[in-house]
């Protein structure tokens, strides 16, 4: 009796939950920061006089509950603001599957109508061949009338044959159909995962029944941007058109479909809090402490970031006459960039990348080739960009194009301390570079109680194009750590010479066809009864 009691409040307990007023919202605004997402909803609500309570469902589960935000239009006043999961009611299924499992459905009754024919027929065929045994055992039919009925047999069961020949054959094409319909949908129902969804509770007050409107906002952390750049460049006498573009992802249970969208260079994850100094104490040493597992950790934290990232998913571009036009309007907060696009677009909630185009600038650059033979011996084209700050720019993968072809990608890096950015635009593979050792001039000594060697390198820089070609050349020489090896620089070709760093490095100038050989030589001085190493 007390079972049939618990199982009674149970039911009671669920119908209440499920007869719950619940209002659905419409999603009108996205801002994508570089991670989480900010959504803004509007629902019509109608409210009770004295003190009601409003369910806004059918939400994200990812919800950041300390983000939600509401303004209420109306009579009404707002006293508290509540968020839950459902775990009752899952969101809605994605569209696909929906138009999946309708086209399944209207080709298994395309199946069955083709069967209830084919039945039909089978059927008027049993029954013609049974009047045609009968017809057959009767006795006294005329030659002209057993000739009438063999006609009206072949004919007909012909006819019958071939209608059931073409059914077969629509059955066939429609069980192949079926059968890919099936298999895609599993392949979509697999990368579904029913989820519970999120539900904002709101607490009203009001003095008569009416009619209000709710807009509201909340973060979601299944979202997020990562730059992306297409370099293009014509020559080195133009600019570099630099288009900038966003790699948007979202994951959060609900489609965007026809919102407004921002996409921000804001990232509310980031720590927040201001660096406090705290006191550096020293003492004897009592034990090695094992920084590698921290290094570790943190490695595959970065590796277990890197691998949620979601893959790249690119998408064809349909020019269409008469277009509308595309606008980004930037505007520069106190500590954010927030570009906003005049069109509205369409983020699939299945963890992809969706490109975006933000913005696009022509960077006046100064171009300079650049090398180092020594790690490796081709030519890259760099383009110096001033003053690239008020750009706004982030750390990014870019695609480089030359004369509209496209030639790879390099890393756009623009945290660094100078106003100079550099852009590698590309290896050009009509300036050969050859380094080699001399032989001849490279030695080892013993000087007393050191040994001492001696090394010499030749750099050669030919330049096969149509045009002269300024190019910097970079190579080094070790730097001692001990104060028992000596390194000398004995000859350079009037390289410049950073000491404390060890590099060498050379600006020239090479007209059409014209090679240039430098040479320099080291030597290292240390004691006899050790071995030293570069690293």
């Amino acid at each position: 009796m007390r079972q049939k009691h618990y199982l009674f409040l149970l039911l009671i307990f669920i119908t209440n939950i499920s007869l719950a007023s619940s209002t659905d919202s419409k999603i009108t605004d996205v801002t994508v920061y570089r991670q989480y997402a900010r959504i803004n909803r509007i629902a019509t609500i109608n409210y009770s006089s004295g003190t009601s309570e409003i369910v806004l469902g059918n939400l994200s589960s990812n919800i950041i509950p300390s983000s939600i935000q509401a303004n209420v239009k109306g009579a009404a006043t707002l006293l508290s603001l509540n968020h839950q999961i459902n775990y009752l009611e899952n969101q809605d299924r994605p569209k696909m599957i929906k138009v999946l499992q309708d086209s399944l459905l209207l080709i298994q009754n395309d199946l069955k109508w083709i069967q209830n024919q084919k039945a039909a027929l089978q059927g008027e065929e049993q029954l013609i061949n049974l009047n045609n045994k009968l017809g057959s055992a009767e006795t006294g039919m005329t030659v002209i009338a057993l000739q009438d009925l063999s006609k009206f047999y072949r004919e007909r069961i012909l006819e019958i044959k071939k209608k059931i020949f073409d059914l077969e054959k629509d059955e066939y094409e429609l069980a192949l159909k079926r059968n890919r319909i099936h298999a895609q949908l599993n392949e979509v129902s697999a990368n579904f995962v029913t989820k519970p969804t999120g539900e904002i509770i709101l607490q009203l007050t009001a003095t008569a029944p009416g009619k209000a409107s709710i807009s509201f906002s909340y973060l979601v952390n299944s979202a997020g941007w990562t730059p992306m750049y297409d370099i293009r460049y014509e020559g080195i006498e133009k600019e570099i058109s630099l288009i900038y573009k966003a790699n948007v992802y979202q994951n959060s249970g609900y489609d965007w479909d026809n919102v407004n969208l921002t996409v921000s260079n804001g990232n509310p994850a980031q720590n927040n809090e201001r660096p406090i100094l705290n006191p550096i104490y020293i003492n004897f040493y009592q034990g090695q402490v094992n920084i590698r597992g921290a290094r570790a950790e943190k490695s595959m934290a970065n590796m277990a970031y890197a691998q949620s990232l979601p893959s790249i998913e690119m998408e064809d571009y349909i020019e269409k006459d008469k277009a509308p036009e595309y606008i980004v309007t930037a505007t520069e907060n106190q500590m954010t960039t927030e570009y906003s696009i005049n069109l509205k677009q369409s983020i699939a909630s299945d963890g992809k990348f969706h490109l975006v185009a933000i913005t696009d600038f022509d960077l006046e650059a100064k171009y300079q080739y650049h090398s180092v033979p020594r790690i490796d011996k081709g030519a890259y084209l760099l383009g110096k960009v001033y003053n690239f700050g008020k750009y706004n720019l982030l750390v990014g993968t870019a695609n480089i194009f030359f004369e509209d072809m496209y030639i790879g990608q390099s890393q756009l890096n623009p945290n660094v301390s100078s106003d100079t950015l550099l852009i590698s635009l590309g290896k050009d593979n009509n300036i050969n570079i050859q380094r080699n050792q001399l032989n001849d001039l490279t030695s080892t000594k013993l000087i007393g109680a050191n040994k001492k060697q001696t090394y010499a390198y030749e750099i050669i820089v030919k330049n096969n194009k149509n045009k002269a070609i300024n190019i910097e050349i970079l190579d080094a020489i070790p730097i001692s750590q001990n104060t028992e090896i000596e390194v000398e620089l004995i000859e350079s070709s009037d390289a410049e010479y950073l000491k404390d760093y060890g590099k060498l490095s050379w600006n020239i100038k090479l007209d059409p066809g014209q090679s240039k050989r430098l040479t320099f030589t080291y030597s290292v001085k240390y004691p006899k009864n050790q071995v030293v190493s570069e690293f």
